[in-house]
């Protein structure tokens, strides 16, 4: 039986990250946390392994999902990251979108390799080649999601809460913005 009082601490974690977000503002934070970060191999959608310091001198859109949820996240984070890409074609730029699950049991590379055909399906990625749905292991994930602020997450029953953010790091890292749960205008991204 889960301890009631840690259960009201991690929905009031949950809370403060969902509704307040965390701001990363530095470029020197980003280089050291992608630095520390770039020994990490990931599995793509297609089974590939992918580093995210590969994608040197490109702009970036980050968030994390799990694809197997059946809650409203998927909807809400899709359409974000649909209007983020929209706005930046609009501005003739262009970025990789990096999906990482906060779930590799689940999120197999089949569970990833469907999530993506749906988002080009429905028309969510205008550019899908740019778009990376991406797994690693248990440790890396909670690694990483707590270097970009959205480490606070744990598996419910079939569920995992989670934390909203979407982080965008322009191609010269100099330029990093967050966007959080409740900040519906996504071009503030850019200014």
């Amino acid at each position: 039986m889960k301890n009631p009082q840690v259960m009201i601490v991690k929905a009031a974690l949950l809370f403060v990250t969902i509704f307040l977000g965390v701001s990363v503002s530095k470029a020197q934070e980003w280089n050291s946390m992608i630095s520390t970060s770039s020994n990490i191999v990931w599995q793509d959608e297609s089974g590939k392994d992918f580093k995210i310091s590969d994608l040197q001198n490109k702009n970036l859109v980050i968030t994390m999902i799990y694809t197997t949820c059946k809650k409203t996240c998927p909807m809400l984070t899709m359409g974000k990251m649909h209007k983020i890409e929209e706005a930046l074609v609009s501005k003739n730029k262009s970025a990789e979108f990096l999906l990482i699950t906060f779930d590799p049991t689940e999120d197999t590379v089949l569970e990833l390799a469907k999530f993506k055909k749906k988002l080009i399906r429905e028309k969510t990625a205008i550019h899908p080649d740019q778009w990376h749905i991406l797994r690693g292991s248990e440790k890396d994930t909670h690694e990483f999601a707590t270097k970009i602020g959205l480490g606070d997450y744990w598996k419910m029953d079939d569920h995992v809460q989670h934390g909203f953010k979407i982080t965008y790091v322009d191609q010269e890292n100099s330029r990093i913005r967050t966007l959080s749960y409740n900040n519906k205008v996504v071009s503030s991204l850019f200014e």
